[in-house]
């Protein structure tokens, strides 16, 4: 300490360190204030707190300053304290590397001759050895000293100054961060994997030894000329255990402002200053490979107050790293330190701009192939290890380097998306008593009967009594799965445990399907189980939890046993109606995951039974419903496909059978939804052909069924979602104030929808339309900064739903149009520059959807929407007085290139007579817009 410190009573140390603890717990800007207020004009106590706090937060940042070279931000020496070319033991020191307010970093050799080596000593400042810093610095030595790894900076010596200052001397390390050493020498993805499992090598050796590092960061993994990561800085690292090293780990509660860490890759828990575990390294890495795959940092944190750094990284969603590479960031992220330099170079690093042929070019690929390299398995292995909760992280950096083995080798993942297991847990939370009730019962009797079968086979004797617990289990499954299941099907929040009575009805009848083989009743009950797995594990007209993909696995696996069945029994009549309800469900996941020519193809396979069947039963009323839906679903795709004549054919033939049924059947619920969805199939229908008054006056028909439906029965959440999209679609076809009412009526619904079953995918997604509707709407008003707050809700939601299904093509398609949305409202606002980046990113979206789906004609129709509203941009910008003469022509040939490339798709549609209503007028605008930029081209040319 210094000289007033050591004249110090203990009882005025314990005042100071109350003031300066409690000044610690405030917010930075009201430290001061408070400091003046507590120590009430006593000029020599406000002295000492104000220097003692001073002190803290310069400690803060020499504590996070690696011993290694950073020559160009070296600040110059103060006369009288540089240790240069004095001898701290057995080292001479040579120069200095770095300097903070609280140390220095000295270069140094070893003076006896024993060996020549250089080293890096790190050194307090004089002044600094406060019993807090005094503490830290010794905990870092007290690390470095317990740890013995190839890829860790290893301790050498210690000791103290001659006026008693502590010093340690460690590994001299001449390398790059790894970020740069990577992009340097253009080391593709998976050298940088193979790169990365070796820093992982590192932290989970400190993991075994019970420290976690809480700082990783490039600037303190450096790689050395021969390739060799090394992990630097153990300043702010944590002691799991800090009896095993007698010095705490504790430090008084702070704010983000000062609490020791590097806030773009603190984990959430960090900056909320949760407990730190070793989850919060794995949460690090996964920030540090996010930036090696991709050239970008999860969040953009630059120019915010911690306040909102926090929010940003404890909230915000992250973006795919096979989508976030086409982000364009104002300059390459950096540390908050500057990165060393080996001796080889010893420039400072340069601020390329990331695009995305920059990051392609450093890692030896394309951006096409780069996309898809990070597409699917390295995208949720990133996100895995990125997740906020840090249960739901891979449980140790061993398991994270596992898995990137496994992605190298070519294995499956352990990575996924957030998906059924997940969410059934958090509904299970939040209803753990009925929930954990039901089940019990349900699970303790089929338990219960299950054993018994399998002791009833031990012994001969009692071979009856076997038989008897195999119908009784058998019957039971079916009461889970049929009964039960069906009970509950409508109920709004009913997911979660629909799945697992289904799921746990399967596996008994698994296992009973190994018992009698060739028991073909019981190989129909299991097909049935399949489809209901399916319908619940992502059945787009059914609540669901996302999962199409599984979905589709669930149906193929029934499709495959009723075929069977039919191979033994082709003239089951049952059998036949229940593999065209296969295939009708098989065709809808098809559809929704942009696969229209298999899904039509599957539709048609169903109409086809349908059809046989009807040609043997004329007057059987389950066969005309059934093959009313199959023209409903072949009128969909042909619709989608911009084929709206046929469309409305196999609609109106669909009406024709259901008026019937209904006219028989006046009372019944289902074939009145039916027959209403059929009406608001044909308004939509007609909408797009351009008769908006027959348009009206179906959707009209069909929600005055639908509010009769759901005043007779409000908890069936299929009828009150079949009215949502009644609202939906009339506000469509309505003035803006007419709309608005009913897209505020649609919301009313998917919000008690949605809150009712918040892990039913369909329920968020349609919460999410509703939003962007009444967006629309209010733009039609002039009401562009409301209708932009509105679409970024709709935004948040929709890209969580990709991301968690990034299969689905209408999910894909609502974000595309969202991002088109917000374009549009930015243009309104002379947000120029936002307009186009959001056009930009919707252009991208569409263009890949119309990659997996070539003949979709309604995705090629967006993407000429894209085209068309990148050249308005571009003709607004050249419009603009105080663009230059060449700025103009630049801008023109921009919007004139956009418009052309517009107009060649809308005329390709012509072409294909698939051009309807507004459509028309869309290509006419186009054209008038190519004639435009052309004429606007010339006029500046002739100047």
């Amino acid at each position: 300490m210094d000289e007033r410190s050591s004249n110090m009573t203990p009882e005025q140390w314990e005042r100071i360190k109350e003031i300066f603890e409690a000044a610690l717990r405030r917010p930075p800007a009201e430290r001061s204030a408070y400091i003046e207020r507590a120590c009430a004009g006593d000029r020599a106590l406000r002295q000492e707190v104000a220097s003692l706090l001073a002190a803290h937060e310069r400690a803060d940042r020499f504590l996070e300053e690696p011993a290694v070279s950073r020559t160009w931000e070296r600040e110059p020496e103060v006369t009288g304290l540089s240790l240069v070319g004095r001898r701290l033991g057995a080292y001479r020191v040579i120069r200095e590397l770095s300097r903070g307010g609280m140390g220095t970093v000295y270069l140094a050799v070893r003076a006896d001759e024993v060996y020549r080596k250089r080293v890096a000593l790190k050194v307090v400042n004089p002044g600094m050895h406060t019993d807090d810093i005094l503490r830290r610095f010794g905990q870092e030595r007290q690390i470095l000293a317990s740890l013995d790894h190839p890829n860790i900076a290893r301790l050498l010596d210690g000791g103290a100054t001659e006026d008693g200052r502590p010093y340690f001397v460690m590994e001299y390390i001449e390398g790059e961060p790894i970020t740069q050493y990577c992009d340097q020498r253009r080391l593709s993805i998976r050298a940088r994997l193979r790169l990365f499992q070796q820093v992982c090598a590192a932290v989970q050796y400190a993991h075994q030894n019970l420290i976690v590092h809480r700082d990783l960061k490039p600037s303190n993994i450096l790689v050395t000329t021969e390739g060799v990561p090394k992990l630097l800085d153990f300043g702010i690292a944590k002691i799991l255990n800090p009896e095993l090293t007698g010095v705490s780990s504790m430090t008084p509660t702070m704010t983000l402002a000062v609490r020791p860490m590097t806030p773009e890759y603190a984990s959430p828990e960090q900056v909320r200053g949760g407990p730190i575990t070793t989850a919060s390294d794995v949460y690090s890495l996964g920030v540090l490979l996010y930036e090696l795959l991709t050239g970008h940092r999860p969040y953009r944190l630059t120019g915010h107050q911690p306040e909102e750094m926090c929010r940003i990284i404890t909230e915000t969603e992250l973006e795919r790293p096979s989508t976030v590479i086409d982000r364009r960031d104002e300059q390459r992220p950096t540390d908050a330190h500057p990165p060393p330099q080996s001796t080889a170079d010893r420039r400072p690093p340069t601020n390329e701009q990331p695009t995305i042929e920059v990051i392609s070019r450093q890692r030896d690929t394309t951006p096409q192939r780069l996309k898809q390299q990070l597409k699917g398995d390295l995208d949720n292995i990133v996100l895995m290890a990125l997740r906020k909760e840090p249960t739901r992280r891979y449980v140790s950096v061993e398991q994270f380097a596992q898995d990137i083995k496994r992605y190298l080798d070519g294995r499956p993942v352990l990575a996924r998306k957030d998906t059924l297991t997940y969410r059934t847990e958090k509904f299970i939370r939040r209803h753990m008593v009925g929930v954990m009730t039901a089940l019990f019962v349900a699970l303790s009797l089929v338990g219960g009967l299950a054993v018994a079968i399998w002791q009833a086979r031990v012994a001969e004797a009692e071979r009856a009594r076997a038989e008897r617990r195999f119908n009784d289990v058998h019957e039971l499954a079916n009461f889970l799965l049929f009964e039960l299941h069906d009970a509950i099907r409508g109920l709004p929040g009913s997911t979660p445990v629909r799945q697992r009575l289904v799921e746990r009805a399967l596996e008994y009848l698994d296992s009973l399907n190994k018992e009698a083989e060739g028991d073909l009743a019981l190989q129909e009950d299991l097909a049935t189980a399949y489809e209901r797995v399916g319908d619940i594990q992502g059945n787009p007209n059914l609540s669901n939890l996302g999962d199409m993909t599984a979905a589709l696995r669930s149906y193929r696996r029934a499709l495959k046993i009723r075929q069977a069945l039919l191979s033994a029994e082709p003239t089951n009549v049952e059998w036949q109606r229940h593999t065209a309800r296969t295939l009708q469900r098989i065709g809808d996941i098809l559809w929704w995951s942009g696969d229209t020519p298999g899904a039509l193809e599957s539709y048609q396979r169903a109409l086809r039974i349908h059809q046989d069947l009807q040609s043997q039963d004329p007057a059987d009323e389950t066969t005309r419903r059934d093959l009313a839906v199959s023209h409903i679903s072949i009128g969909d795709v042909l619709a989608w496909n911009g084929k709206t004549d046929e469309a409305l054919d196999h609609y109106r033939r669909a009406l024709a059978t259901l008026d019937a049924l209904s006219a028989l059947h006046p009372t019944d619920p289902h074939i009145r939804r039916d027959l209403a969805n059929c009406y608001m199939r044909i308004g939509d229908a007609l909408g797009w052909a351009g008769d908006a008054t027959q348009a009206v006056a179906n959707i009209q028909r069909a929600i005055g069924i639908l509010e009769t439906l759901v005043a007779e029965n409000p908890t069936d959440a299929k009828t009150s979602r079949a009215l949502w999209l009644g609202y939906m679609k009339l506000g469509e076809n309505s003035n803006a104030r007419r709309a608005l009412e009913c897209f505020h009526k649609a919301l009313s619904l998917a919000e008690r929808l949605s809150a009712a079953d918040p892990l039913n995918a369909r329920a968020r997604r349609d919460l999410a339309l509703s939003y962007a509707k009444i967006g629309d709407a209010l733009v039609e008003t002039g009401d562009a900064p409301a209708a932009l707050r509105i679409y970024r809700r709709a935004l948040t939601i929709q890209r969580v739903l990709s991301q968690e299904d990034p299969k689905n093509v209408e999910t894909r398609r609502d974000l595309a149009n969202t991002f088109t949305r917000i374009g549009d409202g930015l243009t309104a606002m002379g947000d120029l520059s936002g307009a186009q980046e959001s056009h930009r990113q919707a252009l991208a979206i569409r263009e890949t959807l119309l990659e997996q789906d070539p003949a979709n004609e309604a995705i090629r129709r967006d993407v000429a929407i894209s085209c068309a509203n990148l050249g308005d941009v571009a003709s607004t910008l050249a419009a603009r007085s105080t663009s230059s003469p060449r700025q103009r022509i630049e801008y023109w040939r921009r919007a004139r290139t956009w418009y052309q490339r517009s107009l060649t798709i809308w005329r390709d549609l012509r072409q294909r007579g698939v051009l309807k209503g507004a459509d028309v007028e869309m290509l006419d605008h186009v054209a008038r817009r190519v004639a435009r930029s052309t004429a606007a081209l010339k006029r500046l040319a002739n100047r």
